[in-house]
């Protein structure tokens, strides 16, 4: 009677116990199929991302699949087969598309290194042609051309940066006068000669970079004397016989010719002074052009009168600045 009183009044706790956890397990049961819904949604997604080319396969693989069981097998290696050789191409083409970059940073890397020092060597040759005579250049040249070639390389590029090359200036006022034979001393590349193609032009420089070119050192030209009308020096007074070269202008000048002098402003520590110096060597000043910052032309006449004293001309030497 007491066992029985007992249960009857411990039965509502146990109907609570159990509720509870009837109520427990369905809320977990509740979860677990919302959590199972979420996982659905984001399969459905990752499957949309997955590409048009793997929605394609796996269309064909179902419709094989349909068909003939044994040949969809088939088909589905072939296509995970096809799909491995797309990334091993892939793979391939970047390897590719990596190493020609690399090759191509690695030319740039030694074109760069070349041309720092093509410009280093270029610097230390200008320095030399100012402490040496012409025949000393010659000779330097001769023995090793690709020197020259560098040189020139260099001057034309620095010449390229100015706004104005006064060779134009000069050509300009030749092309008028096509009947005149001239003389270009320290030439180049004979630009001055391609320019003026109806004109007599003897080119002169220490070496023959083109067919319109005569080797020789510019204090002895292969001339005769009194043979041409134009004398022409465009940035080419350099070395330590300077006097020498403005001598073999007047030698080879006909009686009333003309000499151009372009040079670098700041060179001519004292214009006066140079003009001066050139006159005692048997010219005459005819005019000047100092109008560009760059560089001054002077335009000269021949005349029979020359100073019998020794005469010192000197130019500062025109030093690049490394960049």
């Amino acid at each position: 009677m007491r066992m029985e009183l007992l249960l009857l009044c411990l039965k509502p706790a146990f109907d609570t116990v159990n509720g509870t956890d009837r109520r427990s397990e369905m809320s977990l049961r509740q979860k677990k199929s919302r959590e199972e819904k979420v996982h659905k949604k984001h399969r459905v997604k990752v499957q949309e991302l997955s590409g048009e080319a793997d929605k394609t396969s796996k269309k064909k693989h179902k419709k094989v699949r349909k068909e003939t069981p044994n040949e969809s097998v088939e088909f589905d290696a072939a296509s995970s087969s096809a799909d491995t050789n797309r990334i091993n191409l892939k793979l391939s083409e970047n390897d590719i598309d990596s190493k020609t970059k690399d090759d191509s940073r690695s030319e740039s890397l030694a074109t760069k290194m070349r041309d720092r020092l093509n410009a280093a060597r270029f610097r230390y040759i200008n320095e030399q042609l100012y402490t040496m005579s012409g025949a000393d250049a010659k000779k330097m040249f001769q023995k090793d051309l690709e020197a020259f070639k560098i040189y020139h390389q260099g001057y034309s590029k620095q010449v390229s940066r100015w706004p104005e090359n006064p060779l134009s200036h000069i050509i300009k006022s030749l092309k008028k006068k096509p009947s005149l034979v001239i003389a270009d001393f320290g030439c180049g590349e004979a630009q001055l000669a391609q320019s003026l193609p109806k004109n007599t032009v003897h080119s002169f420089d220490l070496v023959a970079t083109n067919n319109h070119v005569t080797a020789c050192d510019m204090s002895k030209v292969p001339l005769e004397d009194n043979s041409v009308d134009v004398a022409v020096f465009c940035l080419s007074l350099m070395g330590t016989n300077l006097v020498d070269f403005i001598n073999e202008a007047w030698r080879v000048a006909k009686d009333g010719g003309e000499l151009k002098v372009a040079e670098v402003t700041s060179r001519i520590e004292d214009l006066t002074k140079f003009v001066k110096s050139v006159q005692r060597l048997g010219f005459k000043l005819e005019s000047k052009d100092t109008t560009n910052k760059m560089f001054v032309i002077l335009h000269f006449k021949k005349i029979d009168k020359k100073s019998k004293k020794p005469i010192h001309l000197e130019l500062k030497p025109c030093l690049y600045k490394k960049r």
